[in-house]
């Protein structure tokens, strides 16, 4: 069977999506439009979520013999799947354009520089981490959940990673942010995806209308003399690409460089499912 993933479909605010050898129902509020395929073809599915008014959910199995977990790959990257009660599974299919994307500009800038280090916030099950070392980068991985850091750190496992390449870090972002600018660390890159509303890791709110700003006005003492790119994304109402290239500007106004501020899909059928938004300003 197949362990790459594929959406099948999306419509009536949902998408059905193959990972694995497995198929799931999900919500997807891009999804404005009737689906393409049949309704037979959709109640093929082996779970589907639902989504209640109160944000939270549950699972409908119609296959019992789904495992714990299992692997699936983006562009061989290996990734471990596993249902959560938040209706996840552990990746977000539309940043696999991102992570081609760090590759490739990372790949033959290492070998250039003494040193090339990452920086990855609010950085979930470690996908964009794992693509950044396995281009050579020295990547430092801060989330607040210790859940999301150990299924990280298994799928750093599952790419054959050196425990050297990525540092693990469970920790508030704004706090670690504090103490890297007392430190003097300095990155050449930096990648966040911050959600709309989140907990540190003992217990310090985030809110992404109010502490947007403040973050990244601190980012800017951690970006190194030679700095090479910074990647914000989002799926959070109104902060469309255009957004956030406005907000990046904000910070590296002094800078040159170019921006590249698209809306993140995943491909269907010829078409795109529209799946939030994403800048990355690259000197």
């Amino acid at each position: 069977m197949s362990n790459t993933y594929k959406l099948l479909d999306c419509g009536n605010f949902n998408k059905l999506e193959q990972v694995g050898p497995y198929l799931f129902v999900r919500p997807s509020p891009g999804a404005v439009w009737p689906p393409l395929l049949p309704k037979n073809q959709w109640d093929k599915a082996d779970a589907t979520f639902t989504r209640k008014s109160d944000g939270k959910g549950f699972w409908t199995l119609k296959n019992n013999n789904i495992p714990e977990s299992w692997i699936t790959n983006f562009d061989g990257i290996k990734l471990n799947v596993k249902k959560t009660n938040f209706g996840h599974l552990g990746f977000f299919a539309e940043q696999s354009k991102n992570w081609s994307y760090f590759q490739k500009i990372i790949k033959p800038e290492v070998p250039q520089r003494s040193t090339y280090q990452v920086l990855n916030l609010f950085a979930y099950t470690g996908a964009a981490s794992i693509s950044c070392a396995l281009s050579g980068a020295q990547v430092t991985h801060l989330d607040a959940s210790k859940t999301s850091n150990v299924w990280a750190k298994q799928n750093a496992e599952l790419n054959n990673l050196s425990e050297s390449s990525v540092r693990w870090l469970t920790d508030d972002v704004n706090r670690f942010i504090e103490r890297e600018k007392r430190r003097g660390n300095k990155y050449q890159a930096i990648i966040l995806d911050p959600p709309s509303f989140g907990r540190g890791a003992k217990g310090q709110v985030w809110k992404i209308e109010a502490h947007m700003i403040p973050l990244l006005n601190n980012l800017q003492a951690l970006m190194s003399d030679d700095f090479h790119f910074i990647s914000l994304s989002s799926h959070s109402a109104g902060y469309t690409p255009l957004s956030l290239k406005n907000l990046l500007s904000h910070i590296c106004h002094k800078k040159t460089g170019t921006y590249e501020e698209r809306e993140m899909t995943i491909p269907f059928n010829d078409q795109h499912l529209p799946s939030g938004a994403t800048c990355i300003f690259k000197t």
